[in-house]
């Protein structure tokens, strides 16, 4: 099923692109295509499409190659995502342990 061109377009010029107007991450992808639409695209469930986001180091090779496949852009791209994913929610966690941590 097809998700529309020009939706389609935009989140792979976004991907390309990268950097402060791009799309740099899985979350941000998700913010661009909401997983409804990437289960539409992929096949993958909805389910599986939110837990590779939240546990980007679950993410299979075969899995990478169709994202890649589907939204047009190289599987490196789409690597890179999934690693950026993992340095934003390791990131995250350092935060709110610093957060949390008394003075």
């Amino acid at each position: 099923m097809s998700i529309g061109e020009s939706l389609l377009n935009t989140v792979s010029e976004g991907i390309e692109r990268g950097g402060d107007k791009g799309i740099n991450n899985l979350r941000q992808l998700l913010e661009h295509i909401n997983a409804t639409k990437l289960s539409r695209l992929t096949g993958y469930h909805k389910t599986t499409i939110h837990k590779k986001t939240t546990e980007p180091q679950l993410i299979k090779v075969e899995e990478i190659l169709k994202l890649a496949e589907k939204l047009n852009v190289s599987p490196e791209r789409i690597l890179n995502l999934a690693i950026n994913e993992m340095a934003a929610i390791e990131a995250d966690l350092k935060n709110k342990k610093r957060e949390e941590s008394p003075l």
